[in-house]
């Protein structure tokens, strides 16, 4: 049993070195303006696909460099209203989700991520907007590793329902990838090519 779950672990580490390595391979092949286009369809297909009550709290992400940018959907969204919020990791290594007007407010935190000051208020999401390295048609994800998102999504889930949305490039689409008790399922992906669901 050890044997299964440590060979887990090793694919896993295996799979977000090739994942990284490829997701900045194709972002660095793209132009500014093929970038631009691909953040815009991102907002059409949440405009398209999903309705979103207006008093629903919007956990989103500022990207890295070669992550899936949101920042137009993220400025779309605040312009109809809603409220957002950024995850903030906190000392105890979780995750708390922090409301902010602007991406002005935020600041460099763990793991070089953009994130909330400490002074900015807590808030409980409804829906999760979610990187990721990876991701099957299944709407499994591959993170990071830290288990920050899975760690705050079962506690959500726990307490509430919830919505959470992974977004990608499509090329980020793997055939499986190995899930473990802890790992929590996403309900949608959303990539430049289509709207991936699961089936829970």
């Amino acid at each position: 049993m050890l044997k299964n779950t440590r060979s887990k672990m090793i694919d896993k580490e295996a799979l977000r070195k090739t994942a990284m390595d490829r997701r900045l391979a194709f972002v660095s092949s793209l132009s500014f303006g093929t970038l631009e286009r691909v953040s815009l369809g991102l907002v059409e297909r949440f405009q398209q696909y999903f309705q979103i009550p207006k008093d629903y709290v919007i956990s989103t992400y500022f990207p890295k460099a070669d992550e899936q940018n949101v920042r137009l959907l993220n400025f779309f969204l605040t312009e109809e209203g809603y409220v957002m919020a950024y995850p903030r990791v906190e000392e105890s290594g979780n995750l708390s989700f922090r409301q902010v007007h602007s991406t002005k407010e935020l600041e460099m935190g763990s793991f070089g991520v953009m994130q909330p000051p400490e002074s900015a208020p807590m808030v409980d999401p409804d829906l999760f907007i979610v990187p990721l390295l990876a991701f099957d048609v299944r709407c499994h994800r591959l993170g990071y590793g830290k288990g920050h998102y899975d760690r705050a999504l079962a506690q959500a889930r726990a307490d509430r329902n919830v919505l959470a949305i992974g977004v990608a490039y499509d090329m980020q689409r793997i055939d499986e990838i190995p899930d473990e008790p802890l790992d929590e399922q996403l309900e949608f992906v959303v990539t430049e090519a289509r709207i991936y669901k699961a089936e829970m």
